[in-house]
């Protein structure tokens, strides 16, 4: 309103004759320097157990026309009077935190011509805040922060901010609560983290360990011979990171096979007082000399023209899905080839169900061959396969009498009938060397 009501004086005064020169002598000295502050408000003030006080740290900013003018003000808090009547009016019941509490130990702001912010930052007696919190947790209590000048114009609208205090205790925990590395080759490094809600204000260490208890069922632990975590399980936390520093979790691979296997790691303890630590396990699941498999690596004597692509067993979606030949007859059991680029003699499979209920494998054979022409049985399962919609199976691992580079998963019954019949899978895996 205050600037609509000086927008039509200068107007009006411009009306009168008076020129462009003299147009800056019409503001008044009032706007020549404002000062505001950048925090303004209602906000939450979060303070952390670690036995050391917290901090806030408030912006006074100088604008207006001439900024480079020199300015004076006080960063403060309101008194108990001042606090009751703005609790009136806008209807909330504000309790002062009391002066015993916290510290502004440089209120007076003083700026330069060349300066045009300052900060000033309010200590917090978090230990004393927290009992009193607790004792009293239907009380509203905060820190009225005001912007005053005994000499200067300060902003109306940014002049106030109301800290709410709130004691939290920090937890230490997983950047994730679980993750995956493909293990071939001489093996595999995986840079695991830990992460704090805030920034650290301290360099610290947390260390953690394997709970060789907490494998998911159905998962096979990794021997401990097959892993090593660097600095004995040590993380460290660098001073201003919320993310410690990498600790590296080496694989090395082996005579397995799949994705059943799974390193459980939990946080042990924390060498700062005040912090806690999550309670939940880190699951690192390896999967054994996985086969990166490609479209042009897979045919099928059964292709159905209408739906599922064969390449839909190697997208890692499960929504998409492969589905073998029911528009058309094909004389023999339906089956899925893969053509190796390098011949192997060990292997290991998964596959997952098509998220339907028909053409569920329950009678499957394994074929291979080294030349694509003569064909031997390396396996043959008929009991144990799940039927339910998106269900999963992992094969046992198989050794060749030798070596082998084209391997064929043939079906011979599902949970509709006997061979020659249709079949459909979602995902299908090779683990082999």
């Amino acid at each position: 309103m205050k600037k609509k009501i000086l927008h039509i004086i200068i107007c009006s005064f411009l009306l009168l004759g008076y020129s462009c020169e003299n147009y800056d002598e019409l503001i008044p000295k009032e706007y020549e320097k404002i000062l505001s502050m950048k925090e303004v408000g209602e906000q939450n003030l979060v303070l952390y157990t670690t036995g050391e006080d917290g901090a806030f740290e408030v912006t006074v900013m100088k604008g207006g026309k001439t900024p480079e003018l020199k300015a004076e003000a006080e960063v403060g808090v309101m008194n108990e009077a001042e606090l009751a009547d703005y609790s009136k009016l806008v209807g909330k019941e504000y309790k002062l935190l009391p002066s015993s509490m916290y510290e502004i130990p440089n209120q007076q702001v003083n700026f330069t011509t060349e300066e045009r912010y300052q900060n000033r930052s309010i200590f917090f007696k978090t230990s004393d805040i927290k009992m009193l919190l607790e004792a009293e947790p239907q009380t509203n209590y905060v820190l009225p922060v005001m912007l005053t000048s005994n000499t200067d114009s300060v902003n109306s609208e940014k002049k106030l901010l109301i800290l709410k205090p709130n004691v939290v205790v920090p937890v230490v925990t997983y950047e994730e609560l679980e993750s995956s590395v493909s293990v071939s080759g001489d093996g595999v490094t995986y840079d695991f983290y830990l992460t704090l809600p805030f920034e650290s204000l301290w360099d610290f260490e947390a260390t953690v360990e394997i709970d060789s208890m907490a494998a998911p069922y159905g998962m096979i632990l990794l021997p401990s011979s097959n892993y090593n975590l660097e600095n004995a399980g040590v993380v460290s936390f660098k001073k201003g990171s919320k993310k410690s520093e990498p600790l590296s979790i080496t694989i090395n691979n082996g005579d397995f096979f799949g994705s059943s296997y799974v390193i459980p790691i939990k946080i042990k303890d924390i060498s700062l007082p005040g912090f806690e630590f999550s309670s939940s396990i880190f699951k690192l699941y390896g999967a054994f000399n996985k086969i990166p498999l490609t479209a042009g690596m897979l045919s099928t004597n059964a292709q159905e023209p209408s739906e599922g692509p064969i390449e839909n067993l190697i997208d890692e979606n499960p929504a998409s899905y492969f589905h073998s030949a029911y528009s058309f007859p094909v004389s023999d059991a339906h089956y899925i080839q893969i053509n190796l680029k390098e011949p192997i003699t060990k292997c290991g499979f998964d596959y997952q169900n098509r998220n339907n209920y028909n053409g569920k494998p329950l009678e499957f054979r394994i074929m291979v061959s080294s030349d694509g022409e003569t064909w031997t049985e390396l396996a043959h399962v008929d009991s144990g396969l799940p039927t339910t919609p998106g269900s999963k199976y992992s094969s046992v691992f198989y050794t060749a009498t030798q070596p082998f580079s084209y391997f064929r998963f043939v079906v011979y019954r599902t949970n509709d009938g006997y061979s020659p019949t249709f079949f459909s899978l979602a995902e299908f895996t090779l683990f082999g060397k």
